[in-house]
Formats: structure tokens, C-alpha cells, sequence
């Protein structure tokens, strides 16, 4: 299937790459459709009349994220899916859009990639799951799992660029998060503060700067 290429700007998202979580929808085709958008035969098990209003929702839905409308583009997404759970465009699509929306959490974006990967796929298909995967593992700072996903896809295409690049921002923003943890452990020893204690449940009122535990 052609994909639709996102007219959306690039948002700064986790590492940076919300807007190039392999940013294009699927556009016509899946699962017994065609990308001229007649309809052929959908698979067994599956409802011709669903399977055209699933279709119907999907492509709208793609008129929502090209236009920006990310929240409405879920909508259509989540309709399709209601009508043909069986097609893995409707959830890779979805998932993009909770990329947008930046929705990394359980049941959103990196729940509707397990679904994805779930299906027999073409390379190309599998390799826009896991790249889209990675990018909602990343912001939920499941950075094991998101390197898991980025060495896969340079197992499907080693010189996948995204991949790569993806790769290496995810290993900068490791070490700046190591950093960065280990100068806040420093500076709350140097307070003589207990681990895991939170300025912000003082009293109001409290001048912090005089105590010498403003925040910086």
C-alpha cells in the first residue's frame, strides 16, 4: 500500500523523533484491499459491509492526520478497528497518531504496535511497527526495549537510516539521563536531603533559597 505522507510539522517529541516515527500512514490496501481503492474480496471471516466501512473510517482518518487533526484521526482509526479488527494498517495507522499525541502509555501507541507485530507482515511493514515501537519505548524510558526494536529493523534493512540515527539518539539521551540523575543524587547528598525526597511537599511559604535548597 502508498503510504500518505504527514503534512503535520515536526513536533519536538522524545529524542526528537516523534515526527520521524517512520511519520506516514498507511494509505489504501491491508488486508484484501486495493491501493486504487476498489475493494476486492476481504478475507474470510470478515463482513464485506464492515470491511468497506472500516475502510471508509481509515481512509478519513488519514484525512485527519494530514491535516493535523491527530485527536480526530484517532477516532476514525479507532472506528475502523471496531468494524475489521483484522486488518494490522487500522492499528499501525493508530499508533502513529498517539505518537502524535504524544500517548507512549499502555493502550495507546506502544500496545497498538504489539498488535501490529502480532500479524504476519511484509518487511516493510514490520520494520515501520518497530521503528514507531521504539520511539514509545523511548519516552517511557523503556530504553532496553527500544534498542531491542532499532537492532531488529537493522536486522531487516541494515542500512535503514532512521534505524541508525534513532540508535544513536537513543544511546545520547541514556547518558544524558544517567547524567543527569547522578547530578541530582549529588547535589540532594550535598543538601544532606534523604533520596527521593520532594521540595514540592513543603508548606507553602517556605523560603527554600534561605534554607539552601532552592531548586535549580
Amino acid at each position: 500500500a502508498d503510504d500518505l505522507q504527514e503534512k503535520a510539522s515536526a513536533a519536538n517529541g522524545t529524542g526528537g523523533k516523534v515526527a520521524q516515527a517512520s511519520g506516514a500512514v498507511n494509505g489504501s490496501g491491508g488486508q484484501g484491499f486495493k491501493s486504487s481503492g476498489q475493494h476486492s474480496q476481504p478475507p474470510a471471516g470478515v463482513d464485506p459491509k464492515k470491511a468497506e466501512k472500516a475502510e471508509k473510517a481509515k481512509a478519513k482518518g488519514n484525512e485527519y492526520f494530514q491535516a493535523g487533526k491527530f485527536m480526530e484521526a484517532l477516532t476514525e482509526y479507532t472506528r475502523a478497528i471496531s468494524f475489521n479488527p483484522n486488518n494490522h494498517v487500522y492499528y499501525s495507522n493508530r499508533a502513529m497518531a498517539c505518537i502524535k499525541l504524544f500517548r507512549f502509555e499502555q493502550a495507546s501507541a506502544e500496545d497498538d504496535c504489539n498488535k501490529v507485530l502480532r500479524f504476519e507482515l511484509a518487511d516493510k511493514d514490520k520494520v515501520k511497527a518497530l521503528l514507531r515501537r521504539a520511539t514509545a519505548r523511548d519516552a517511557l524510558q523503556k530504553y532496553e526495549g527500544a534498542e531491542a526494536d532499532l537492532r531488529a529493523v537493522l536486522s531487516l534493512e541494515p542500512v535503514n537510516k532512521q534505524a541508525r540515527e534513532d540508535l544513536q539518539a537513543l544511546r545520547r539521551h541514556q547518558t544524558e539521563m544517567a547524567q543527569a540523575q547522578a547530578a541530582m543524587v549529588a547535589h540532594m547528598r550535598a543538601q544532606q536531603l534523604p533520596p527521593g525526597f520532594d521540595l514540592n511537599s513543603l508548606p507553602p511559604g517556605i523560603d527554600l533559597a534561605h534554607l539552601g535548597l532552592a531548586q535549580h
